[in-house]
């Protein structure tokens, strides 16, 4: 449903906890704040005369709205353009807030001579493995094509530029007449003999022509697979030598004819066997992809029905157009979406409180700062906003205070936040309750991604995306829990934050060299530290060593004895 958004980049981090003021800072970010601002987007374009000019109207003026967002965000976006016929040609790649004239020629070229979408898949594919640095959850593939295809890459010689009669780099079909006709291994291959007219009980399960439902086009697909491997189809696979075949009515060297066999599989079934194949592949990989449907201007009236649909089908069959796929790619989540953020809080155990204060609550659109503005008492705006006579603020952010766990601020998004530029709420949390008995309390987790058990700053944070074009939101996304931690020292109950081990500790350390001299104190009721426990201990006294000890510690000042045991008593 494109009225759904899910898995949306997103994260919560928390600074280590300051134990002067007992606070931590927290900061949510759409998207993650891990993540680099950088896409991909592969326009895969149909190269044939009938799509050409409505393809690059719509694919331009695509550019042409992203190119402006990213000149505001400062994000970067890569674009690389492949085009596809028997084969396909792909580009290098573009930075499209500098090379937008580049994109716009390599967009309006032209390609002729047959149909491969299978080609033009694996050339996309190529391409969007090839920045390792980018996550594949922004990268876009864009197809776009009227879905006419009868030539396919099985062995996957993808590259127009490498085509070679003689070495054999070229596409594939199969054919059912003989190599003297014209049409063989043609769009039109099937023209005498079609196997998916034969659909009786125990023959074929035809290719969808009227619907682009998932669930017919995978039991059709399926269908050739076992249909294919029936027939040995594979072994009547040649390569088409596309100007001899249909321009010089030369028939390719390796010609061979297959069989009228009802269960069979023509070369159109291979073609969009073997596209959906690396559609499924790139899918899997976590790109995000888009198939426009065009119109076939080629083919006569109801031919192109399965082209059309078979486009759809690659979209979860629905429909998308320029706009959608504008919005897919531009946009995280749109107005209208919120966060339900709950402090930390364990009965009897700890309890964190929101410092509600202005000054502590700020938002930053990428690098520009939103000041917290008091609406009313425990409600704050940021960002002055107005649409027609709509004048308010951009986020609000409402606090809820309890004293049971139920604690929270609710972050209210009044505009649409981008994929292209970090969005982020910064608020400070207060541990209300730290403990004074010895011990360490709690793990450090700067971001929640260790999955540690306390102590919470937040007991949970829950995002709920509203997609464009929706009325209501999504299902909650929860974002990761960070946990912060401090540490409790005996004598006199010194509070520390704890130190973060050094990764490499060295093997050999040299001993310190600025150990002071013990020096006796002036006043030795002043301050008297208690003994330290030697490492080795001394040979017990026997009984009659005794009388010594007892006379000489009978001459201690009892003032300081005294003393010494308070200080005990009171640690």
């Amino acid at each position: 449903d494109s009225q759904v958004v899910s898995g949306v980049s997103k994260s919560k981090t928390a600074t280590e906890l300051n134990t002067g003021s007992w606070t931590s800072d927290i900061t949510l970010s759409l998207p993650s704040a891990e993540e680099k601002l950088e896409s991909d987007i592969v326009f895969v374009l149909d190269g044939s005369s009938s799509t050409a000019d409505n393809v690059v109207v719509e694919t331009l003026a695509l550019l042409a709205d992203l190119k402006a967002e990213v000149e505001k965000s400062g994000a970067a976006v890569n674009v690389c353009v492949v085009k596809f016929k028997r084969l396909a040609d792909k580009s290098a790649w573009f930075d499209l807030s500098t090379q937008y004239s580049e994109i716009e020629g390599t967009v309006k070229s032209y390609l002729s001579g047959g149909s491969n979408i299978h080609a033009g898949l694996l050339a996309g594919q190529a391409a969007l493995a090839e920045h390792e640095n980018i996550p594949a959850a922004r990268k876009h593939l864009i197809l776009v094509s009227d879905g006419s295809t009868y030539l396919y890459c099985k062995e996957g010689m993808w590259d127009i530029n490498k085509e070679d009669i003689e070495g054999g780099y070229l596409p594939f079909t199969r054919s059912y007449l003989p190599k003297t006709d014209g049409r063989a291994g043609s769009f039109n291959d099937t023209a005498n003999f079609e196997p998916n007219f034969h659909t009786g009980e125990g023959e074929n399960i035809p290719r969808p022509k009227t619907t682009s439902e998932v669930a017919a086009w995978q039991e059709y697909l399926k269908d050739v697979e076992a249909r294919n491997k029936e027939s040995n189809g594979d072994s009547y696979d040649y390569h088409c030598e596309y100007n001899n075949n249909f321009n010089l009515g030369i028939p390719s060297k390796d010609h061979v004819r297959q069989p009228e066999a009802i269960r069979s599989a023509s070369n159109r079934d291979m073609a969009y066997y073997y596209a959906d194949q690396t559609w499924q592949e790139m899918k899997d990989a976590g790109y995000q992809l888009y198939s426009i449907a065009t119109q076939d201007m080629s083919a006569g009236a109801g031919n192109a029905d399965d082209s059309y649909c078979f486009m759809n089908y690659l979209n979860g069959g629905k429909s998308l157009n320029f706009a959608d796929i504008e919005n897919e790619i531009i946009y995280l989540v749109d107005a209208g979406s919120f966060v339900n953020d709950y402090m930390g809080y364990v009965e009897g155990d700890y309890n964190f409180d929101l410092v509600n204060q202005a000054s502590k609550l700020y938002i930053t659109e990428g690098k520009t700062q939103l000041d917290a503005v008091e609406i009313e008492a425990n409600k704050y705006g940021f960002g002055m906003w107005k649409e027609g006579e709509t004048v308010g603020y951009k986020y609000v952010v409402t606090y809820t205070p309890a004293a049971d766990g139920q604690e929270h601020i609710e972050w209210t998004i009044n505009v649409p936040v981008t994929n292209l530029r970090h969005v982020q709420l910064h608020y400070t949390v207060e541990l209300t309750n730290p403990k004074t008995a010895v011990g360490t309390y709690g793990k450090y987790d700067e971001d929640g991604s260790k999955g540690y058990d306390g102590l919470y700053t937040n007991n949970s944070a829950t995002l709920y995306p509203m997609a464009t074009g929706a009325t209501e939101t999504g299902e909650g996304e929860d974002f990761l829990k960070p946990t912060v931690s401090y540490e409790v020292k005996g004598g006199g109950g010194t509070i520390i934050t704890p130190v973060k081990p050094d990764p490499k500790p060295d093997p050999d350390p040299e001993p310190p060299t600025d150990i002071d001299e013990p020096t006796t104190p002036s006043d030795p009721g002043s301050d008297i530290d208690e003994p330290e426990t030697p490492t080795t201990p001394a040979e017990p006294p026997k009984t009659g060593d005794m009388m010594p000890l007892f006379a000489g510690m009978a001459a201690v000042s009892a003032a300081a004895i005294m003393l010494l045991s308070r200080k005990r008593k009171e640690a």
